[in-house]
Protein backbone atom coordinates (compact mmCIF):
# COMPACT_ATOMS: atom_id res chain seq x y z
CA UNK A 1 0.00 0.00 0.00
CA UNK A 2 1.39 3.37 -1.03
CA UNK A 3 1.85 5.83 1.84
CA UNK A 4 0.42 9.35 1.85
CA UNK A 5 3.88 10.77 1.19
CA UNK A 6 4.40 8.22 -1.59
CA UNK A 7 1.23 9.41 -3.28
CA UNK A 8 2.32 13.02 -2.73
CA UNK A 9 5.64 12.23 -4.41
CA UNK A 10 4.02 10.79 -7.50
CA UNK A 11 1.46 13.59 -7.79
CA UNK A 12 3.92 16.48 -7.42
CA UNK A 13 6.60 14.84 -9.54
CA UNK A 14 4.13 14.03 -12.29
CA UNK A 15 3.22 17.69 -12.77
CA UNK A 16 6.92 18.64 -12.59
CA UNK A 17 7.95 16.30 -15.40
CA UNK A 18 4.84 16.63 -17.57
CA UNK A 19 5.57 20.34 -17.68
CA UNK A 20 9.04 19.58 -19.04
CA UNK A 21 10.71 21.18 -16.03
CA UNK A 22 13.99 22.85 -17.01
CA UNK A 23 17.30 21.42 -15.89
CA UNK A 24 20.81 22.32 -16.96
CA UNK A 25 21.83 18.66 -16.75
CA UNK A 26 18.93 17.59 -18.94
CA UNK A 27 19.82 20.24 -21.49
CA UNK A 28 23.50 19.25 -21.70
CA UNK A 29 23.47 16.71 -24.50
CA UNK A 30 26.37 14.32 -24.87
CA UNK A 31 27.83 15.02 -21.42
CA UNK A 32 28.32 12.64 -18.55
CA UNK A 33 26.37 13.59 -15.45
CA UNK A 34 29.58 13.11 -13.47
CA UNK A 35 32.57 10.79 -13.25
CA UNK A 36 30.54 8.20 -11.38
CA UNK A 37 28.12 7.79 -14.26
CA UNK A 38 31.02 7.52 -16.68
CA UNK A 39 32.69 4.87 -14.51
CA UNK A 40 29.48 2.84 -14.28
CA UNK A 41 28.88 2.79 -18.04
CA UNK A 42 32.55 2.17 -18.79
CA UNK A 43 32.49 -0.89 -16.55
CA UNK A 44 29.88 -2.62 -18.69
CA UNK A 45 30.70 -1.11 -22.10
CA UNK A 46 32.71 -4.04 -23.44
CA UNK A 47 30.04 -6.54 -22.42
CA UNK A 48 27.03 -4.73 -23.90
CA UNK A 49 28.61 -3.28 -27.05
CA UNK A 50 26.46 -3.98 -30.09
CA UNK A 51 23.56 -5.25 -27.98
CA UNK A 52 20.12 -3.71 -27.59
CA UNK A 53 19.94 -0.70 -25.23
CA UNK A 54 16.95 0.81 -23.45
CA UNK A 55 17.38 4.37 -22.15
CA UNK A 56 14.67 5.14 -19.56
CA UNK A 57 14.02 8.76 -18.62
CA UNK A 58 15.92 10.08 -21.62
CA UNK A 59 14.65 13.63 -21.07
CA UNK A 60 15.85 16.02 -23.74
CA UNK A 61 18.46 13.54 -24.91
CA UNK A 62 21.56 14.03 -22.78
CA UNK A 63 22.43 10.32 -22.92
CA UNK A 64 21.50 9.55 -26.52
CA UNK A 65 24.87 10.23 -28.13
CA UNK A 66 26.69 8.57 -25.21
CA UNK A 67 24.81 5.28 -25.41
CA UNK A 68 24.61 5.10 -29.19
CA UNK A 69 28.39 4.97 -29.21
CA UNK A 70 27.92 1.49 -27.77
CA UNK A 71 25.18 0.32 -30.11
CA UNK A 72 22.84 1.44 -32.88
CA UNK A 73 20.17 -0.86 -31.46
CA UNK A 74 18.87 1.90 -29.21
CA UNK A 75 15.42 2.62 -27.76
CA UNK A 76 14.46 5.42 -25.37
CA UNK A 77 11.38 6.35 -23.37
CA UNK A 78 10.42 9.25 -21.13
CA UNK A 79 7.36 10.02 -19.03
CA UNK A 80 7.07 13.58 -20.34
CA UNK A 81 5.64 14.13 -23.86
CA UNK A 82 7.28 17.57 -23.83
CA UNK A 83 10.73 16.10 -23.28
CA UNK A 84 10.14 13.34 -25.83
CA UNK A 85 9.21 15.93 -28.44
CA UNK A 86 12.35 17.93 -27.72
CA UNK A 87 14.51 14.82 -27.79
CA UNK A 88 13.04 13.77 -31.13
CA UNK A 89 13.78 17.20 -32.57
CA UNK A 90 17.43 16.79 -31.62
CA UNK A 91 17.66 13.12 -32.65
CA UNK A 92 15.02 12.54 -35.35
CA UNK A 93 16.64 9.27 -36.43
CA UNK A 94 16.38 7.67 -32.97
CA UNK A 95 13.52 5.61 -31.55
CA UNK A 96 12.20 7.78 -28.69
CA UNK A 97 8.71 7.27 -27.26
CA UNK A 98 6.53 8.37 -24.36
CA UNK A 99 6.61 5.62 -21.77
CA UNK A 100 6.38 4.75 -18.08
CA UNK A 101 9.12 2.70 -16.40
CA UNK A 102 6.45 0.88 -14.39
CA UNK A 103 5.00 -0.59 -17.58
CA UNK A 104 7.49 -1.95 -20.09
CA UNK A 105 5.07 -4.43 -21.68
CA UNK A 106 5.86 -3.03 -25.14
CA UNK A 107 9.25 -4.73 -24.79
CA UNK A 108 9.90 -8.49 -24.90
CA UNK A 109 11.38 -10.56 -22.08
CA UNK A 110 15.18 -10.57 -22.23
CA UNK A 111 15.30 -7.98 -25.02
CA UNK A 112 18.08 -5.67 -23.78
CA UNK A 113 21.77 -6.07 -23.04
CA UNK A 114 21.73 -2.76 -21.17
CA UNK A 115 19.04 -0.70 -19.47
CA UNK A 116 19.96 2.74 -18.18
CA UNK A 117 17.86 4.99 -15.92
CA UNK A 118 20.02 8.05 -15.29
CA UNK A 119 19.88 11.16 -13.11
CA UNK A 120 17.95 9.55 -10.22
CA UNK A 121 14.86 9.14 -12.38
CA UNK A 122 13.87 6.00 -10.46
CA UNK A 123 13.50 8.13 -7.32
CA UNK A 124 10.42 9.95 -8.60
CA UNK A 125 8.00 7.07 -7.91
CA UNK A 126 6.74 5.61 -4.63
CA UNK A 127 8.55 2.82 -2.80
CA UNK A 128 6.01 0.21 -3.94
CA UNK A 129 6.19 1.39 -7.54
CA UNK A 130 9.97 1.41 -7.35
CA UNK A 131 9.82 -2.35 -6.82
CA UNK A 132 7.61 -2.62 -9.92
CA UNK A 133 10.12 -0.61 -11.96
CA UNK A 134 13.00 -2.86 -10.87
CA UNK A 135 10.98 -5.98 -11.61
CA UNK A 136 10.07 -4.75 -15.09
CA UNK A 137 13.67 -3.83 -15.85
CA UNK A 138 14.83 -7.27 -14.72
CA UNK A 139 12.25 -8.86 -17.01
CA UNK A 140 13.40 -7.01 -20.14
CA UNK A 141 17.10 -7.59 -19.45
CA UNK A 142 18.90 -10.42 -21.18
CA UNK A 143 20.14 -13.21 -18.92
CA UNK A 144 23.55 -11.56 -18.79
CA UNK A 145 22.24 -7.99 -19.16
CA UNK A 146 23.21 -4.96 -17.09
CA UNK A 147 21.26 -2.18 -15.43
CA UNK A 148 22.95 1.17 -14.76
CA UNK A 149 21.18 3.84 -12.71
CA UNK A 150 21.62 6.40 -9.95
CA UNK A 151 19.69 7.05 -6.75
CA UNK A 152 19.59 9.64 -3.98
CA UNK A 153 21.62 8.84 -0.87
CA UNK A 154 19.63 8.79 2.40
CA UNK A 155 22.91 8.83 4.32
CA UNK A 156 24.17 11.75 2.26
CA UNK A 157 24.47 15.42 3.17
CA UNK A 158 21.16 16.73 1.81
CA UNK A 159 18.58 14.39 3.36
CA UNK A 160 16.24 16.61 5.43
CA UNK A 161 18.29 19.58 4.25
CA UNK A 162 17.18 23.21 4.62
CA UNK A 163 17.56 26.06 2.10
CA UNK A 164 19.84 28.07 4.41
CA UNK A 165 22.25 25.19 5.06
CA UNK A 166 24.52 26.01 2.15
CA UNK A 167 27.29 26.92 4.55
CA UNK A 168 28.07 23.71 6.45
CA UNK A 169 29.45 24.01 9.97
CA UNK A 170 31.31 20.70 9.83
CA UNK A 171 34.16 21.86 7.58
CA UNK A 172 34.74 25.66 7.66
CA UNK A 173 37.23 25.63 4.78
CA UNK A 174 37.72 27.65 1.61
CA UNK A 175 35.16 25.55 -0.29
CA UNK A 176 32.58 26.25 2.43
CA UNK A 177 33.18 29.98 2.23
CA UNK A 178 32.94 29.82 -1.55
CA UNK A 179 29.56 28.07 -1.37
CA UNK A 180 28.33 30.69 1.06
CA UNK A 181 29.49 33.54 -1.17
CA UNK A 182 27.86 31.99 -4.24
CA UNK A 183 24.63 31.60 -2.29
CA UNK A 184 24.66 35.27 -1.26
CA UNK A 185 25.37 36.37 -4.83
CA UNK A 186 22.63 34.10 -6.13
CA UNK A 187 20.15 35.49 -3.64
CA UNK A 188 20.96 39.04 -4.63
CA UNK A 189 20.59 38.30 -8.34
CA UNK A 190 17.55 36.06 -8.06
CA UNK A 191 15.39 37.16 -5.13
CA UNK A 192 12.24 35.83 -6.79
CA UNK A 193 13.76 32.40 -7.46
CA UNK A 194 15.23 32.14 -3.98
CA UNK A 195 11.94 33.14 -2.39
CA UNK A 196 10.20 30.46 -4.45
CA UNK A 197 12.63 27.82 -3.19
CA UNK A 198 11.95 28.83 0.41
CA UNK A 199 8.18 28.71 -0.19
CA UNK A 200 8.45 25.21 -1.68
CA UNK A 201 10.59 24.13 1.28
CA UNK A 202 7.98 25.45 3.75
CA UNK A 203 5.16 23.68 1.91
CA UNK A 204 7.00 20.34 1.79
CA UNK A 205 9.09 20.48 4.99
CA UNK A 206 7.01 17.87 6.83
CA UNK A 207 6.51 15.56 3.85
CA UNK A 208 8.96 12.94 5.10
CA UNK A 209 8.11 9.26 5.51
CA UNK A 210 11.22 7.67 7.08
CA UNK A 211 11.54 3.86 7.17
CA UNK A 212 15.16 3.67 8.29
CA UNK A 213 16.91 2.20 5.27
CA UNK A 214 14.73 4.22 2.89
CA UNK A 215 12.46 7.25 2.96
CA UNK A 216 10.25 9.50 0.91
CA UNK A 217 10.99 13.17 1.31
CA UNK A 218 11.44 16.44 -0.56
CA UNK A 219 14.61 17.80 -2.06
CA UNK A 220 14.10 20.74 0.27
CA UNK A 221 17.64 22.08 0.12
CA UNK A 222 17.51 22.46 -3.67
CA UNK A 223 14.03 23.96 -3.65
CA UNK A 224 13.05 21.97 -6.76
CA UNK A 225 9.64 20.92 -5.40
CA UNK A 226 10.36 17.26 -6.07
CA UNK A 227 9.49 14.62 -3.46
CA UNK A 228 11.87 11.72 -4.00
CA UNK A 229 12.80 8.28 -2.77
CA UNK A 230 15.96 8.13 -0.64
CA UNK A 231 17.86 4.94 0.02
CA UNK A 232 21.19 3.61 1.28
CA UNK A 233 23.83 1.55 -0.47
CA UNK A 234 23.02 -1.47 1.71
CA UNK A 235 19.30 -1.21 0.96
CA UNK A 236 20.09 -0.93 -2.74
CA UNK A 237 21.74 -4.35 -2.73
CA UNK A 238 18.70 -5.81 -0.96
CA UNK A 239 16.10 -4.33 -3.30
CA UNK A 240 18.02 -5.50 -6.35
CA UNK A 241 18.13 -9.01 -4.95
CA UNK A 242 14.35 -8.98 -4.42
CA UNK A 243 13.88 -7.86 -8.03
CA UNK A 244 16.03 -10.73 -9.34
CA UNK A 245 19.23 -8.79 -10.00
CA UNK A 246 22.59 -8.67 -8.26
CA UNK A 247 24.75 -5.70 -7.34
CA UNK A 248 27.96 -5.46 -9.37
CA UNK A 249 29.41 -2.09 -8.36
CA UNK A 250 28.69 1.25 -6.71
CA UNK A 251 30.36 4.59 -7.53
CA UNK A 252 30.23 8.00 -5.92
CA UNK A 253 29.97 11.17 -7.99
CA UNK A 254 33.74 11.35 -8.43
CA UNK A 255 33.90 7.82 -9.81
CA UNK A 256 35.31 6.22 -6.68
CA UNK A 257 34.05 2.69 -5.86
CA UNK A 258 31.83 2.35 -2.79
CA UNK A 259 31.35 -0.57 -0.45
CA UNK A 260 27.64 -1.30 -0.03
CA UNK A 261 28.11 -2.24 3.64
CA UNK A 262 29.59 1.17 4.54
CA UNK A 263 27.51 4.17 5.62
CA UNK A 264 28.78 6.27 2.68
CA UNK A 265 27.81 9.67 4.08
CA UNK A 266 29.66 11.68 1.42
CA UNK A 267 27.76 11.31 -1.87
CA UNK A 268 24.53 13.22 -2.50
CA UNK A 269 23.64 10.33 -4.78
CA UNK A 270 25.45 7.27 -6.09
CA UNK A 271 25.60 5.20 -9.26
CA UNK A 272 24.79 1.50 -9.43
CA UNK A 273 25.74 -1.26 -11.82
CA UNK A 274 23.46 -4.29 -11.50
CA UNK A 275 22.85 -7.38 -13.64
CA UNK A 276 20.62 -10.35 -14.13
CA UNK A 277 22.36 -13.59 -13.11
CA UNK A 278 24.52 -14.44 -16.14
CA UNK A 279 24.70 -17.84 -17.76
CA UNK A 280 28.49 -18.03 -17.70
CA UNK A 281 29.22 -16.87 -14.16
CA UNK A 282 30.94 -13.70 -15.40
CA UNK A 283 32.22 -11.57 -12.53
CA UNK A 284 33.06 -7.92 -13.14
CA UNK A 285 35.28 -5.95 -10.80
CA UNK A 286 35.27 -2.12 -10.79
Amino acid sequence: MISKVGRSAEESNKSFYLAGAPSAKLESNGCWLDRGEQAAVSLVATHVRGGAILDIGVGRGRTVSLLTLLSDDYRAIDFSPTMVEQCRSLYPDRDVEVGDARDLTRFADGQFALVMFSFNGIDTVSHDHRAIVLSEICRVLAADGYFVYSTTNKNGPIFRDRPWRVVRTARPDVATLKRGLLWLIGFGLDVRGTTGRWVRWWRLRDEVDDHGSWAHGPLTGTGSGLVVHWTTTAATAEELDVAGMSLVALFDQLGHPLNAADQNHGPVFFHIVARRPPRDGLNLEP
